[in-house]
Formats: structure tokens, sequence, C-alpha cells
């Protein structure tokens, strides 16, 4: 951890310092899926696994205390605690909890981000679908274009032509 830790005030230091002091080979969370079989089952992770993965991600896409993630997804599922919790944490970046994303969310997805300048986002298959159905406004247009935002689609396959319908829309 030491490597990613910015230089930060004393009371966010001591946040990492309280991470390095955990055993990270031990069962730190568990999280419940159904996955490929139906039946639900929980999946044990250690905390050493999650950061791994946080900080592989985190430094192929440069996350750092400029970024801001917005986190939108179910705060019990996988991508949201690992790619929305445990990855802005260990890059000291912002996070912005927003709404779960859902219809009724969907048609003022843009103006919450906006205000809250998020430009990091997790989103899933059905969410740009979403997004390209229902946003009739030119501000998600106009947010994507001038700044920096990070979009990236997990949770299941994405389909070739809805990037492709994604990006043309939203540059």
């Amino acid at each position: 951890l030491q490597a990613v830790t910015p230089s930060l005030p004393a009371s966010i230091e001591n946040i990492y310092h309280n991470l390095d002091t955990i055993d990270a080979s031990r069962e730190f969370l568990v999280t419940f899926t159904s996955g490929t079989t139906a039946e639900p089952k929980g999946v044990v992770h250690s905390f050493g696994n999650l950061a791994a993965s946080a900080y592989a991600l985190g430094k192929k896409f440069n996350f750092n205390t400029d970024s801001v993630f917005y986190h939108n997804f179910p705060p019990s599922y996988m991508a949201g605690i690992l790619n929305q919790f445990v990855v802005p944490i260990l890059f000291a970046s912002k996070i912005v909890i927003g709404p779960r994303f859902g219809v009724q969310t969907a048609m003022r997805f843009w103006s919450d981000v906006v205000k809250d300048e998020a430009n990091v986002f997790w989103m899933s298959p059905t969410i740009l679908r979403m997004l390209l159905k229902i946003d009739r406004g030119d501000q998600g247009i106009s947010y994507c274009k001038t700044g920096h935002v990070t979009i990236i689609v997990a949770t299941a396959p994405l389909p070739l032509s809805l990037r492709k319908e994604f990006e043309k829309v939203y540059k």
C-alpha cells in the first residue's frame, strides 16, 4: 500500500496505516452470489486478494486523488464493493454514493454526475442500454466530451455493437 499512498493529511494517513496492519491472508469479506448454479452461496475474500485486484486495476487506469468514483450499484454487489469502494480507497480517490441505478434514476443520471463532478463510472451493459434509450438531453454527451471520463463496463459481456453505439453517442 505504501506505493500508492499519496501525500495526505494525517487523519487520512492513519487509514492507510491501519490497512497495513490487516492480516491480508485472513477472511475479510463474504459476498453472496447465485452465479451459474442459481443456488445462493457465499464467496469468501481475503483483504490481500481484494487489495491485489484493486491495485492492479487502479494502476492500469491511473486512478489517483483526482479520480471521483460514482457509485450506483447495489451496495451488496461484488462489483460495487471492489470497484467502487476498495479501488478508490486504495488510491485515495473520492467516492460519490449516488442512488442505485434504475428506470427512475436513469432520467437524472447525468445531472447527478455533473453536480458531483464524477469522472469514473462502473456500468453494466444494461445501464448503457438504458441510458441510450432514456437519455434525451445533451448534458451527458457534453460532459463525456469535455471532461476526463473513464467508463468501465463489467458484470456481463459487452456486445461490440452496444459499445460502438454508446461511444458514438457519448463520444
